[in-house]
């Protein structure tokens, strides 16, 4: 048979399936399945590791006004002590200093921004600090140097720990977390709002539609554009399903919605959208191809769900971080232990399709935390690394370091591919595209 012949053959074939998938009453799920390529060494621009230098993990990133980094983080002691990391870095990912915080217990930070001052701003809980040993909301004011100006503790005699924080437009602060002391669930959404020197203005507590008994959580905050918040998280009565919540500039709530289904969805990450929407990012195991799937929800202005995706492969994925690039697509970053337990990067176009992913990891456990911008083509990324799968929220004697990426559009002979996959009850087709830079002939 000619190679003509064969083609026909085979495209004959691929159509039966098709028909027969899209029509077959045992058909699943239609979603798209990434296939995890490890970041070549044309698209790593440079990585930086800081396991010598400090001896633990960074949960948050952000680029400074002078375009160096700040990460953010815990320094592990020992099982019962660590302290609140800062580290700065060069525009090549190179240490300039790092500094401590903390007492005694252990104190943790999951969040930094830089402030309107030019200093820099932490949020997480303190054990040290507070009320009755337990954890309280822990909010550190530094100056551009990393020299501690004041810090304000939040919370009662139960569990509280802040997961997010923002600059207000009043150059207040906006913390968002959990907490156990106050609200009227078993734990609720907390959403804290102080001055510009740390002195609590107002708080509140949110809850979904089984108020009184179930659990609630807020791991990311942010301050819209008609100066309210909008928190997403977690809300369960069972299992949890992904929770956004939209308040005002005084914390009156005004709606709350819900995404998930009959199993664990969670968000971590929140960002407002260039059409005044939003995005979530997170894991779910209610949908996908995997044990978990990264899960990227896109809302409009009053958070009726537009649509979602999902990224993974047979195992666990997990995003931990999102951004909208600048081409209007969204970059997502987390974890991945289909095949090894890798970071895991996925670059989509602005409807959630993916364009291209890439992992990177050593021996050990890697992931993702904090994801940046920095051009057109290129990404700098947090990650940690350690014996044991990466959680977030729970870095315990971490090594972490970051790595540069570049778009592998913008690199010569690239070999670049998608997976889209079908799967059905009793079958799953992959495809792969394979571009690369043609020889000439001699």
């Amino acid at each position: 048979m000619s190679n003509r012949g064969r083609k026909r053959v085979f495209t004959s074939l691929l159509l039966v399936v098709f028909i027969f998938l899209f029509f077959s009453s045992r058909l699943l799920v239609i979603n798209q399945v990434t296939g995890c390529d490890d970041c070549s060494e044309n698209q790593i621009e440079w990585v930086q590791s800081y396991s010598g230098q400090v001896k633990s993990g960074g949960s948050s990133m952000i680029q400074t006004l002078a375009g160096g980094f700040v990460i953010t983080g815990n320094d592990y002691l020992d099982e019962f002590d660590d302290d609140v990391l800062l580290l700065k870095t060069d525009s090549e990912g190179a240490m300039v200093w790092n500094k401590t915080y903390g007492g005694t217990d252990s104190d943790r930070a999951r969040q930094v921004i830089q402030t309107s001052d030019g200093g820099f701003a932490l949020a997480g809980s303190t054990s040290s600090f507070g009320c009755c040993g337990v954890a309280s909301m822990y909010l550190i004011k530094t100056d551009s140097e990393g020299n501690k100006e004041w810090e304000g503790i939040y919370g009662g005699f139960y569990y509280d720990a802040a997961y997010g924080l923002v600059q207000t437009e009043d150059n207040g602060f906006a913390l968002a977390g959990i907490t156990y002391s106050y609200g009227a669930g078993q734990y609720d959404a907390y959403l804290v709002k102080t001055d510009s020197v740390g002195i609590m203005e107002w708080n509140y507590t949110y809850s979904g539609v089984w108020s009184g008994t179930q659990y609630d959580g807020a791991y990311a905050v942010i301050q819209t554009n008609d100066g309210g918040f909008a928190l997403a998280g977690f809300t369960s009565f069972g299992y949890p399903d992904m929770f956004l919540v939209k308040v005002d500039s005084e914390g009156g709530e005004e709606w709350i919605k819900s995404y998930g289904g009959l199993d664990s969805d969670t968000a971590y990450a929140i960002i407002q959208t260039n059409d005044n929407g939003f995005a979530l990012a997170g894991f779910t195991k209610a949908v996908g191809s995997g044990e978990s799937d990264m899960l990227l929800v896109k809302t409009n202005s009053t958070g009726y769900m537009e649509w979602y995706q999902t990224f993974g492969g047979s195992e666990y994925e997990n995003a931990h971080t999102l951004i909208q690039t600048l081409d209007g697509g969204y970059a997502l970053a987390g974890s991945t232990s289909s095949g090894d337990f890798d970071m895991f990067f996925v670059k989509t176009n602005s409807t959630g399709s993916m364009e291209w992913n890439c992992t990177y990891g050593g021996e050990n456990a890697d992931g993702a935390f904090s994801l940046i911008q920095t051009s057109n083509i290129s990404y700098v990324i947090l990650g940690s690394s350690t014996t044991e799968p990466v959680e977030l929220f729970t870095l315990n004697n971490y090594e972490f370091w970051l790595i540069k990426i570049k778009d592998p559009s913008s690199i010569d002979a690239t070999v670049s591919s998608f997976v889209i996959s079908i799967v059905s009850s009793n079958l799953i087709l992959i495809f792969y595209k394979i571009k690369s830079k043609k020889r000439k002939k001699n």
